[in-house]
């Protein structure tokens, strides 16, 4: 019997995990009972993917491939592999199950095929890739080959010392592979009409994960005519902007202040831009800061316009108390300072704004009129009765994942939202 020398994946050399992430998908404004279906489920690095059926359920099986140490030994050659003619070209002298598994050398999969075969020769057109280096994988009924190829102009060829073996040959290479050891993934679900979300998962990670997708709803527009985005969190709508208007409802615009002296302990509804920045795109990011009394319930005109309104306390008490991580699940994936906190808003933030929430640390101006806190500090008026002597507020904290509520001056400019009715 013929016999080449390949590399046998095997317990030194490396190892296959096998395994499903498994979940589900549901409406984040009910308490799991609204599934979704036709969610796209991608884990990003190795981009193998699934689709939610009508359970909101999805499953994606995991192979996780690690290259420990390089050994080689003789075995009988249970399959011919040739790379010609940017196909894969296998002959198999039996009828065999047959696993083929492509991946670059930093172990991200671009291929995985299970099928029994009948004996005979079979061809595979090979996936269009960029130019570089790229591993085949091929398990036949328990052994496997590695075949070392490359790809330059849209041309699959087969490199010098790798194991390609043609047909009826009994060359012999080993094959140098990159190490790779695979344990972690980032989890991406999208549907169109509902906000995307990000979630990190481990290849251990076989339980059911539960997965909440908020709505998207139509944008809201204000008295200048901006458009925001609007999301559903528990039972209440909210835009996913700081508002940034310069006018009330009714066309009638707001005092624009940029003196520190005339803001100080100023009973005067006006409104900011932090540090007195021109910059659109900063405004649009950040929005402006109003005092208190631009949103005070007595006053005759509206900032919000005709079906939304500035959220009382309890609003958001019950945002706070609808998210799993409280300001975490809030807080935006960016424009916080970094934290060391585990599970602060500032650490590992690409796990943030699971909610669609999107809140910036936007900064506060004082009543004294001086401006601070942006990248660490969100904070936002609630709208309460004009007989309290303080303003209340709540805030977020980029060194803390929770979400706090404080009494402050009324002359203070802070963020503001609004809530649907």
């Amino acid at each position: 019997m013929q016999s080449f020398k390949v590399f046998v994946i095997g317990l030194i050399a490396a190892w296959v995990c096998m395994g499903d992430i498994r979940g589900i998908v549901t409406l984040a404004d009910t308490s799991g009972t609204v599934p979704i279906d036709s969610a796209l489920v991608v884990l990003m690095q190795s981009g193998l993917q699934a689709v939610t059926d009508t359970s909101g359920k999805f499953s994606i099986p995991i192979t996780t491939i690690g290259y420990r140490n390089k050994i080689s030994r003789t075995i009988p050659a249970p399959i011919a592999a040739i790379i010609q003619s940017n196909s894969l070209h296998l002959k198999l002298p039996l009828a065999q199950s047959l696993e083929i598994i492509g991946c670059d050398l930093h172990g991200k999969l671009f291929m995985h095929l299970n099928e029994t075969r009948n004996s005979g020769t079979f061809s595979y057109a090979l996936p269009r890739k960029g130019d570089g280096i790229y591993l085949y994988k091929i398990n036949v009924s328990g052994k496997a080959i590695i075949l070392k190829c490359s790809v330059f102009g849209g041309v699959w060829r087969a490199m010098s010392g790798a194991a390609d073996i043609p047909f009826g040959s009994t060359k012999t290479s080993p094959v140098a592979i990159a190490q790779r050891d695979t344990t972690s993934d980032t989890l991406m679900i999208t549907k169109n009409g509902y906000v995307p979300i990000k979630i990190k998962v481990t290849y251990a990670d076989t339980n059911w994960i539960a997965i909440k997708l908020s709505a998207v709803i139509d944008p809201m527009v204000d008295g200048d005519g901006n458009v925001y985005k609007a999301v559903r969190i528990g039972h209440h709508v909210w835009i996913t902007e700081n508002l940034r208007t310069t006018k009330y409802a009714d066309g009638t615009s707001i005092i624009f202040d940029t003196s520190s002296t005339s803001w100080a302990n100023s009973k005067a509804s006006i409104f900011c831009y932090y540090g007195n920045t021109t910059n659109a795109d900063s405004i649009k990011k950040n929005g402006a800061l109003y005092n208190w009394y631009v949103i005070d319930t007595a006053h005759t005109k509206n900032i919000a316009p005709k079906g939304w309104h500035v959220p009382s306390q309890t609003e958001w008490e019950n945002l706070r108390d609808n998210t799993s991580s409280n300001g975490k699940s809030l807080a935006a994936q960016s424009g916080w300072s970094s934290s060391n906190v585990y599970s602060a808003i500032g650490y590992d933030m690409k796990n943030n704004n699971s909610t669609g929430f999107t809140a910036f640390a936007g900064g506060f101006r004082n009543n004294f009129g001086d401006f601070s806190g942006k990248g660490t500090y969100g904070m936002w008026w609630s709208a309460i009765p004009s007989m309290t002597a303080e303003g209340m507020n709540s805030y977020l904290y980029y060194d803390d994942g929770g979400m706090f509520v404080m009494s402050n001056s009324k002359c203070c400019g802070f963020s503001v939202r609004l809530v649907r009715d």
